[in-house]
C-alpha cells in the first residue's frame, strides 16, 4: 500500500532577516556595535600607554615582539 502526503505548499516569498527587523532594533544593533569599538579603542589607548616603548618599536620597525 502507497502512503499519501499532503504537502502544503507557501507561495509567499520567504523573509529575509532584515525584513524582520524593527528599526529599533537595528538601532539597538548599531549602537552596541558603537560600544565595543569605542571600548576596543579604550583598551588599544590604554595598552599603548602601559606599554608605549613595545608600540613605538612595533610602529617603526615592524618588530612584533616575537
Amino acid at each position: 500500500m502507497i502512503a499519501e502526503k499532503h504537502v502544503q505548499l507557501d507561495l509567499a516569498p520567504p523573509k529575509r532577516m532584515a525584513d524582520v527587523e524593527t528599526p529599533s532594533a537595528k538601532q539597538t544593533h548599531q549602537v552596541s556595535e558603537a560600544e565595543m569599538l569605542e571600548a576596543l579603542a579604550a583598551d588599544i589607548r590604554r595598552d599603548a600607554n602601559e606599554q608605549a616603548l613595545f608600540y613605538l618599536i612595533r610602529s617603526n620597525t615592524g618588530y612584533d615582539g616575537e
